[in-house]
Parts: C-alpha cells; sequence; structure tokens
C-alpha cells in the first residue's frame, strides 16, 4: 500500500470511531424520543413537556420527631471486652455461689464461699503450736545455768537456789 492510501485509511478509521462515540453518546442522552425509562435512576421524562426533562419519581412525607429504628438479623459470636480468667487460690469444697450467670461484677466481690472447716481447724493446731513455741522460749530465756536447785537441803524449802559455777 501506498503512503496517501495509508493516511486516507487511518483518517476514515478515525472519522468513523468518532462517529459511532457521538452517536451513542447522543441515543444515550436523549433517549431517541421514546416514552420509556432510562436506565440513569429510573428517571422518566415529562410527557407534559416536550423537551428533553428527566424527572425522577420521590416519596414525600411530614417530618416529625421520633426514634429511628433499625432491625438487623444475623448470626454472629458475641465476647465480651474483657475476658478473666479466674482462678482458686485454695481448694475446697463450694458451699454457696452469691452470683448467677451473666450479673455485672465489681473488682473485690464475692463470687463463691468454700467449706473453710478444714483450713479453721489447722488455724487452731498452727495458733496452739505457737503458744507452745513462745512459752518454750520464754522459758529458754529466762533458763540462768548458774543457778541450780539444790535437793540436799531438807526442811520446809526445798527448792533453796545455790549458786554453782558452770562447767
Amino acid at each position: 500500500m501506498s503512503t496517501p492510501v495509508k493516511a486516507f485509511v487511518s483518517a476514515g478509521s478515525l472519522v468513523l470511531v468518532v462517529l459511532v462515540v457521538v452517536l451513542v453518546f447522543w441515543r444515550s442522552t436523549n433517549n431517541s424520543g421514546s416514552d420509556a425509562p432510562s436506565d440513569n435512576n429510573s428517571a422518566v421524562q415529562n410527557p407534559a413537556s416536550g423537551s428533553a426533562e428527566v424527572v425522577f419519581p420521590v416519596d414525600v412525607a411530614i417530618a416529625r420527631k421520633g426514634d429511628l429504628v433499625k432491625r438487623l438479623a444475623t448470626t454472629g459470636t458475641l465476647r465480651a471486652r474483657r475476658e478473666v480468667q479466674i482462678v482458686a487460690r485454695v481448694g475446697g469444697n463450694i458451699i454457696a455461689v452469691p452470683v448467677q450467670n451473666g450479673d455485672y461484677v465489681r473488682a473485690g466481690q464475692l463470687l463463691l464461699r468454700t467449706d473453710d472447716t478444714e483450713y479453721r481447724l489447722a488455724l487452731e493446731r498452727a495458733t496452739t503450736a505457737l503458744l507452745g513455741a513462745q512459752i518454750e522460749f520464754k522459758s529458754m530465756i529466762s533458763y540462768d545455768p548458774t543457778v541450780v536447785l539444790d535437793s540436799s537441803t531438807t526442811g520446809s524449802d526445798s527448792s533453796q537456789r545455790t549458786s554453782r559455777p558452770w562447767r
């Protein structure tokens, strides 16, 4: 092909493409005189006026105060904002649970009560052992190894103390 023929073919192709684009644009905006609604948001032409005026359907309502209620039905899993793991410091039988599942609780609130009979008995045994140890400790402090009870003396005062040096 010669150069002038190539230029003529490419110019003709360009003109043809421009014409197709203009025709499509004009057809979509003018709606070619039909009374059918176009695809842009259910707009219709006003048959009363002969112009290409576009009219959109509108719902009219009186404004009033009220609650806006929207409902959405869905399924899912709810999670608490904060979760806490509860671990007992001691073991035992649970005798009371003063809160129910789903109740709001505060920090330090009693959640359950365990049987403390074993712990009370252990406390009493430990208190008794402590008292015995304190008595023994006081007797050791007050003991003077240089003072010995003399049992050789007879008489009314048999607990007479004699001083003997420690060897």
